[in-house]
């Protein structure tokens, strides 16, 4: 089973002092440690020297022996056991700035007692696992959110995070919803990262929004009006974007709008007419409404990512 490198963290810190971590995630997943005294020649010269996907436990390294397979670290989560007590420059440029972290750990024996412990969590993951799997099968019939509430503990106390897909029949549908998983967990890690458990469902709209923009950004494909609106409010000091998005959200009822906005409602109808005269719309046609509404959306997202 493949463990993150934020849940071995936590795990490994319940017993030893972590001097240093690096980029540590979620989402990631290593398999069982090898052992190595430091990074021998063999990893200097062939890319074969560590396999990928591993945890690797250094006893020791230096700046000199980690430059060469620096470049080499990506999918490798390194547990460097080294106590700091030297110049921290130097440490510093020894484990560089993947998946890492550093243990106060110096002797064999100490050594050999931490890889016991890794080796445990790696089993305690794997009869987790197995559990997972009997419970899925003894619960088949149970539907999505009976499932969730008898998994959720299991991911809380484990620091896992996990994605959902929609509830689908066949098994023609297997790979969608593998698909529609993974976009869920990757999508709602993002935007809701302090979530253990993400639907589908919930991130379905953030989804279409960035599938959308792979090729062409927001302010290319939104409402062409609504950017003449947006220079006209950084022009003049109005707030046309604002109203027409309360006005939007209020579902085109103007008496609703100019209270959400706490403006008396001829002044709403003054800003409508002037938003109406820039858009070169009577915003009566449903599609239109529908785009403006998107294209919100899409400047909001474009926004975020700048």
């Amino acid at each position: 089973m493949r463990l993150s490198s934020v849940y071995l963290y936590e795990k490994i810190k319940e017993k030893y002092e972590i001097q240093e971590k690096g980029n540590l995630s979620g989402s990631d997943g290593y398999l069982r440690p090898f052992l190595r005294c430091g990074i021998s020649k063999e990893g200097k010269k062939s890319e074969d020297g560590f396999r990928t996907g591993h945890v690797y436990v250094i006893q020791g390294c230096d700046a000199d022996e980690w430059e060469p397979v620096s470049s080499k670290a990506e999918d490798i989560f390194w547990i460097f056991c080294k106590r700091k007590d030297a110049d921290r420059e130097e440490e510093e440029a020894v484990v560089g700035k993947g998946a890492y972290i550093q243990v106060a750990l110096e002797r064999l024996e100490e050594i050999a007692e931490f890889m016991n412990d890794m080796q445990e969590i790696f089993d305690a993951a794997d009869e987790w696992e197995r559990k997972i799997h009997d419970l899925m099968l003894e619960h088949a019939g149970m539907d999505q959110e009976e499932i969730a509430g008898k998994l959720i503990y299991f991911i809380r106390d484990t620091y896992l995070k996990a994605g959902y897909s929609r509830v689908m029949e066949g098994h023609m549908n297997l790979r969608r919803q593998y698909v529609q998983a993974k976009t869920a967990l990757d999508v709602g890690s993002r935007k809701k990262p302090y979530l253990w458990i993400h639907y589908f469902s919930q991130v379905a709209l953030t989804y279409i929004l960035e599938q959308s923009t792979r090729r062409l950004p927001g302010s290319m494909i939104c409402h062409e009006g609504l950017l003449e609106l947006k220079k006209h409010d950084e022009e003049n000091q109005t707030q046309y974007m604002e109203t027409l998005r309360v006005y939007l959200e209020e579902h085109l009822s103007a008496t609703q709008a100019a209270r959400e906005l706490f403006i008396h409602r001829s002044t709403f109808l003054y800003r409508l007419d002037r938003i109406k005269e820039i858009l070169q719309s009577d915003l009566d046609d449903p599609e239109e409404i529908f785009y403006l509404e998107l294209s919100f959306r899409l400047l909001e997202q474009e926004e975020e990512k700048e």
